[in-house]
């Protein structure tokens, strides 16, 4: 099996430096005062709702992944 902290470490810094970047994303379009026919206006607004999304899916994504470990477990077992 291949190394699981590492993997879960890896995860879970990429998704810290995925809201820092979303958070400092934030501030720059309050700070510029875009309306709302801007370009850059609508890339932020898309990608917010996209991560909004996933959050939502996630309890789907924990589910998910457990099943992975119990399968990998057992295969483990298997052998």
């Amino acid at each position: 099996m291949p190394d699981l902290q590492g993997t879960v470490l890896t995860v879970i810094i990429g998704g810290a430096a995925a809201i820092t970047g979303l958070n400092v994303m934030q501030s720059i379009t309050e700070s510029m005062s875009l309306a709302s026919g801007d370009d850059f206006y609508n890339v932020s607004q898309n990608l917010q709702d996209g991560v909004g999304t996933f959050f939502t899916q996630l309890p789907t994504v924990f589910i998910v992944l457990a099943l992975v470990l119990i399968i990998s477990y057992l295969v483990l077992l298997r052998n």
